[in-house]
């Protein structure tokens, strides 16, 4: 096989890879003998205005989070949880929306 026909799939399998992660652990871990109380989600979204200018997206994960802390109250946390999902808008750009949703614990 010649050299340059392997460049194309050894560059592919490198973008591949780098676009995935395992879990990460960013608080730390509840007491075994934790009481689960309640759980609370929050949103924020933002728009890309022709996938170039940013309007309310650098603060979704802010205003998600702080949405999910006014439903729990002022109470402990534990297993937050983010995802993030993205939409298309043909001609204006991409929707960016951040979802938060922890437990309160005691």
């Amino acid at each position: 096989m010649a050299e340059g026909s392997l460049r194309l799939p050894l560059l592919a399998l490198a973008l591949l890879g780098a676009c995935s992660s395992g879990p990460v652990r960013v608080g730390p871990k509840p007491p075994a003998n934790a009481m689960l109380l309640s759980t609370a989600q929050g949103s924020g979204c933002g728009l890309l205005l022709f996938n170039l200018l940013p309007m309310g997206v650098n603060d979704r994960v802010d205003s998600a989070y702080r949405e999910a802390q006014v439903a729990l109250g002022d109470r402990d946390v534990s297993d937050a949880r983010i995802k993030e999902r993205w939409y298309g808008v043909p001609l204006f750009g991409t929707v960016l929306c951040t979802d938060v949703e922890e437990t309160a614990v005691r």
